[in-house]
C-alpha cells in the first residue's frame, strides 16, 4: 500500500496528507492553491517556483535549466517536476501565485434595433367549449402566432395553461413556443453573450426588448490548469469523451458563475434568461459544444464542424433557465473561429472599403474585406503576447509592466495597480524591445548587445549586464521588484518577441499580396481582443508588429468577439449576417502560400533605424 506524507503549504497554511509520488503542482491544483503554470505542467514555462523544504524527489534536469543557481541554493523547485517522497513544506512565493488577468470587456457602440429569436407573446384564451375539435396545442399556437412545440414542454403545455388559467406569457424561439408562464410576464426577457477565449472569459447580460447591456462580468477561463495553449488541451483531450467532460464542465461552471454575477448586479431573476450566444476560438466552441477537437491537433488540422448551432439550455449545464437555448455562432476554419466571425461582424460592416482586422494571440487571426471580397488567415504566434514563454512573463494583471518608455533621456516602467514589479506582460515587452532599438541596444537582427559594445544612454548601460546565460537588460531592479529578484528581459526573449511579431507580420503582409494590394492600400486596421487593445500602436508599428500606417487608421476594436456575440443575441438579422461572413469567408492557407516563407523571413527582422 502507497504509503502518505504530510505537506504544508504556505502561505494559506494548508495541511494535507499526499501519496508518495504525488507532484508538488497536482496537490496545489486539488488545493485550488493556483500557481502560474502556461504550460499546464509540461515543464516548458519555468514559471511554476516554489520554495520547498523537506523529502521530495532530487532536481531535475528541467529545473536546472530553469532556475539560476542562486534560486536553486535557496531551495526553489518547479511545482510541476518536484515530487512529494516524505513529509515537506511548499511555500508558494508572491511572484508564483496566479493572478488576476485584466480582463476587456469593453465593446464597441452596438446600434443595432432588437429583434431577437427569443420573444414573449402575452395570450388570453377561452376555456375549451364542448364540441371543440382543436387541441389544446392548436388552439395556444393558434392564439400565439406559432407553428411548433418544443418537445420537453409538450407534456406538460396543457396542464400549464389550465393551471394559468389561460391567462399565460408564451416564450418563443423562432417559430416555437419553449416555455409558458402564468400571467404577463412579457416585460422580463433577458439573454447572455459570451466570449470565450482561452485564457479569460467575458459574458454580458443584455435586455432583449431594447437590446441594451445591462450587466457585464468575467473571469479566468479555468482550463488554463490544463495549460494556455490550445495544443496542450486538445493533447489532453484526445478523444476521450471523459477527458473531454474535464475541461467541459468546468467551462460552464464558470459561465454559470459569471451569469450569476451579471443576474445580481442587474437586480432580475435567472430563470428570465432564456437565450445566451457563445463565440470563441474553433477549439472552445468545439469544447463547449461537447464535441473532442483531436481533428484540430493532426494534420490537415480541420475542425469537426463549424456550422452555427443550437443547443437547449438544458443540455450544456449553463445556469439560466432550463427550456432556454444557447446558440453557438459559425466558425470559418480549424484556426479562425466563430471569435473572429464575431470580430467581423461588429468591427466591418463597411464591405466596400479595404479594412482589416487583426486579432493578436498565440493564434493570430486575420480578415480583409477588398472590393467586397472577404479573405481571412490564422498565424500561429505562440505565446508570447501573453508573457508564456518569456522568462520574467506574465499576463496583463496587477504587479505586471505593462509601458515602458524613455521621459527625459530615462528609462522608465509603469506597473500595473502600482505594485512593485512581479514580471512584464506583452504590451510592456513590444515596448521594452522598441525603447531598445531605439536607443541602439538592440540591433535590427534581434541581438541584445553586451555591456561592453554598448556606449549610448547612461540610463540604459546601468542596466545591460551579463547574466548566466548571456547579456540581459535589467528592466526593474531588485529594489522595484516584488519578489526581491530582478526583472530582467534576456536575448531568448527577444527571439521569443521575433518569432511571435514575424508569424503576425508575414500573415498580414501575404494576405494582402494575395488581394493584389500593399500596406498603403488599407483604409482602416481594426485591432481585436486584450492584447490589442492595450497596445502601443506607436511601439507595434515600430516593431514591424503591425503594418507602417497613420496610428489614426488604426482603431482598438474593444471586445470585438464580445461585441459580436452580444449582436446576434438581441438581432436574428446580424445572427444570420454571421452565417454569410462565415459562408462567404476564403481561408487563405498560409502553410500552402508560396509567399508566406519568403515574407516570414523577411518580417523576422527589425526595421532599420530610420524606420523606428
Amino acid at each position: 500500500m502507497n504509503e502518505t506524507y504530510n505537506v504544508t503549504v504556505r502561505p494559506s497554511g494548508a495541511r494535507v496528507r499526499v501519496p508518495a509520488g504525488t507532484p508538488v503542482s497536482r496537490l496545489l491544483f486539488a488545493r485550488n492553491e493556483h500557481i502560474e503554470s502556461p504550460c499546464g505542467g509540461a515543464g516548458k514555462c519555468g514559471k511554476c517556483r516554489v520554495i520547498a523544504k523537506g523529502a521530495l524527489s532530487p532536481l531535475s534536469q528541467t529545473e536546472k535549466e530553469h532556475l539560476s543557481l542562486r534560486e536553486q541554493q535557496e531551495g526553489y523547485r518547479l511545482a510541476c517536476c518536484a515530487v512529494v517522497k516524505g513529509d515537506c513544506e511548499i511555500v508558494i512565493p508572491a511572484g508564483s501565485a496566479a493572478s488576476r488577468q485584466q480582463i476587456l470587456t469593453e465593446t464597441s457602440r452596438i446600434d443595432v434595433p432588437p429583434a431577437p429569436r427569443t420573444e414573449k407573446k402575452y395570450v388570453e384564451l377561452k376555456e375549451a367549449a364542448l364540441g371543440e375539435c382543436r387541441s389544446e396545442a392548436e388552439r395556444i399556437l393558434g392564439a400565439a402566432g406559432k407553428t411548433a412545440v418544443a418537445p420537453a414542454l409538450a407534456p406538460l403545455l396543457a396542464k400549464k395553461a389550465r393551471d394559468a388559467k389561460y391567462r399565460f406569457t408564451a416564450v418563443c424561439f423562432d417559430d416555437s413556443i419553449i416555455d409558458i408562464e402564468p400571467g404577463d410576464t412579457s416585460g422580463s426577457l433577458y439573454g447572455a453573450a459570451f466570449d470565450i477565449g482561452s485564457t479569460t472569459l467575458a459574458g454580458y447580460l443584455s435586455d432583449l426588448s431594447d437590446g441594451r447591456i445591462i450587466a457585464k462580468g468575467a473571469m479566468m477561463n479555468p482550463q488554463i490548469l490544463f495549460g494556455d495553449d490550445l495544443i496542450s488541451r486538445i493533447n489532453y483531450i484526445g478523444e476521450s469523451r471523459e477527458r473531454l467532460e474535464d475541461l467541459r464542465a468546468p467551462l460552464w461552471e464558470a459561465l454559470s458563475r459569471i451569469t450569476g454575477d451579471m443576474a445580481r448586479e442587474a437586480g432580475i431573476s435567472r430563470k428570465d434568461i432564456y437565450t445566451a450566444t457563445v463565440a470563441g476560438n474553433t477549439c472552445m466552441c468545439h469544447i463547449a459544444a461537447g464535441i473532442p477537437p483531436f481533428t484540430l491537433g493532426v494534420s490537415p488540422y480541420i475542425p469537426t464542424d463549424t456550422k452555427a448551432a443550437d443547443m437547449a439550455a438544458a443540455d450544456t449545464g449553463l445556469d439560466i433557465n432550463p427550456a432556454g437555448v444557447v446558440q453557438f455562432l459559425p466558425c470559418i476554419g480549424g484556426f479562425v473561429g466563430a471569435d473572429n466571425v464575431a470580430v467581423i461582424l461588429s468591427a466591418m460592416p463597411e464591405t466596400d472599403r479595404t479594412l482589416m482586422a487583426v486579432d493578436i494571440g498565440t493564434n493570430g487571426e486575420i480578415a480583409l474585406w477588398h472590393k467586397g471580397r472577404l479573405s481571412v488567415c490564422s498565424a500561429a504566434a505562440g505565446p508570447a503576447f501573453e508573457g508564456a514563454g518569456i522568462s520574467c512573463g506574465m499576463r496583463g494583471g496587477a504587479g505586471a509592466i505593462d509601458k515602458v518608455y524613455m521621459e527625459n533621456g530615462v528609462f522608465t516602467v509603469r506597473v500595473c495597480g502600482g505594485e512593485k514589479a512581479k514580471g512584464i506582460c506583452g504590451s510592456g515587452l513590444v515596448d521594452a524591445v522598441k525603447v531598445l532599438l531605439q536607443e541602439g541596444a538592440v540591433d535590427i537582427s534581434g541581438r541584445l548587445l553586451s555591456p561592453d559594445e554598448f556606449s549610448g544612454n547612461p540610463s540604459i548601460a546601468e542596466r545591460l549586464r551579463e547574466g548566466e546565460k548571456g547579456a540581459e537588460f535589467v528592466i526593474a531592479l531588485p529594489e522595484e521588484s516584488f519578489s526581491g529578484y530582478p526583472v530582467t528581459l534576456k536575448h531568448s526573449d527577444i527571439r521569443s518577441l521575433q518569432l511571435a511579431k514575424g508569424s503576425i507580420c508575414a500573415a498580414v503582409r501575404t494576405l494582402l499580396e494575395h488581394n493584389g494590394i500593399s500596406e498603403g492600400d488599407l483604409e482602416g486596421l481594426f485591432l481585436a481582443g486584450g492584447f490589442g487593445n492595450y497596445l502601443d500602436k506607436g511601439s507595434a508599428i515600430a516593431i514591424g508588429l503591425l503594418p507602417r500606417l497613420d496610428p489614426s487608421l488604426i482603431i482598438p476594436a474593444g471586445n470585438g468577439a464580445g461585441t459580436g456575440a452580444v449582436m446576434a443575441l438581441i438581432s436574428r438579422d446580424c445572427l444570420e449576417r454571421a452565417k454569410e461572413i462565415a459562408a462567404a469567408a476564403e481561408h487563405l492557407e498560409l502553410a500552402l502560400s508560396p509567399g508566406y516563407q519568403m515574407n516570414l523571413m523577411d518580417a523576422m527582422m527589425f526595421y532599420q533605424e530610420g524606420d523606428i
